[in-house]
C-alpha cells in the first residue's frame, strides 16, 4: 500500500469516526424524548372494547369500541366506504345498535362475540333493519 493510499484511509477514518454509531444514538434519543408506546391491552372475557379486524361483504373495516358498562361507543374506517361510528348496548355477549357514515347512511347491528371477546359475528343493516346488509364478522 502506498504512503498516499494510507493517508487517504487514515482521512476517510479521521472524517467518519465522529459519524460511526450516530444514527443509533439518535434513535435511543428519539426513542427516550418519545417514550415506547404502551403496551396492547389484554384481552378480558366480556369486555369488548379496543381495536378490532372486520369484514363485512367484500369490505374490511378498523373498527375501534369503547365500552363503558354495558353501553358501546366506536369508530370505523373500511377499504370502500364512508368512516362512521357505532353505538350500541352490550349485554349476555351480544352487542345490539347503529351504525351511521359520513355520507348519512346509517342503519341497525347485531353482534354476537365468543364468550374469550376475541371474535364476533352478526349481521348489519340499512335504516330500520339490522340484517338487510349482511353479515358482519371481526377478530383481535
Amino acid at each position: 500500500m502506498t504512503r498516499s493510499t494510507r493517508l487517504g484511509f487514515a482521512l476517510v477514518i479521521a472524517l467518519a469516526a465522529p459519524f460511526i454509531g450516530a444514527c443509533k444514538d439518535t434513535v435511543e434519543s428519539l426513542q427516550s424524548a418519545v417514550g415506547t408506546p404502551p403496551p396492547a391491552a389484554p384481552i378480558v372475557a366480556g369486555q369488548i372494547g379496543g381495536r378490532w379486524g372486520t369484514r363485512w361483504g367484500s369490505q374490511v373495516c378498523n373498527l375501534e369500541l369503547t365500552q363503558n358498562g354495558s353501553n358501546v361507543t366506536g369508530t370505523y374506517t373500511s377499504t370502500g366506504a364512508a368512516p362512521g361510528t357505532v353505538t350500541g348496548t352490550f349485554a349476555n355477549n351480544v352487542l345490539t345498535g347503529t351504525w351511521s357514515d359520513q355520507s348519512g347512511a346509517g342503519g341497525g347491528l347485531v353482534l354476537t362475540f365468543t364468550p374469550d371477546s376475541r371474535s364476533f359475528t352478526g349481521t348489519w343493516g340499512n335504516g330500520a333493519s339490522n340484517s338487510s346488509g349482511g353479515g358482519w364478522t371481526g377478530t383481535r
